[in-house]
């Protein structure tokens, strides 16, 4: 990889090591700050895609729960590229795509982008998580990247 790469990684790394020091210490955690969270969110989706591809987490996926359900996010406090930060995640039988933009979704989820960051990395979101949909979409993903 590229030094670009792992210092961003590193940023991110070290942001959800001090959420989970937070947590474990106090039982809450400090937000990320909406930046680095959003492109965390970002780096998941690359992260994701690699993990569908990759033989060794096969193991763990059900073979055809990947059937085209879509993910929403929708950020309240933070914008990209002068527009409310949004993104769309599709995972579908050949693997998990997530990109900027909106589009209609299986599942909602509107949250600070800090909280919707967490709450992709399966930890405890500070604020309100407002969800519509299938909850089981949320589910799948997890199953699809549950990164350690």
């Amino acid at each position: 990889h590229t030094a670009t790469f792992v210092a961003r990684r590193a940023s991110h790394e070290t942001a959800l090591h001090r959420v989970d020091a937070q947590l474990a210490a106090t039982g809450a955690a400090g937000e990320v700050a909406p930046a680095l969270a959003a492109d965390g969110i970002e780096e998941v989706f690359m992260l994701v895609a690699e993990a569908a591809a990759d033989p060794r987490t096969a193991g763990r996926r059900e073979t055809g729960a990947r059937r085209g359900q879509t993910l929403a996010l929708h950020a309240t406090d933070h914008a990209l590229d002068r527009t409310p930060a949004a993104w769309l995640v599709r995972l579908d039988p050949t693997g998990v795509r997530g990109e900027r933009g909106t589009g209609p979704a299986d599942l909602t989820l509107r949250a600070a982008v800090s909280d919707l960051e967490m709450t992709l990395y399966q930890r405890p979101a500070r604020g309100p998580v407002v969800r519509t949909g299938d909850p089981a979409v949320l589910d799948l993903f997890h199953r699809e990247f549950t990164f350690t």
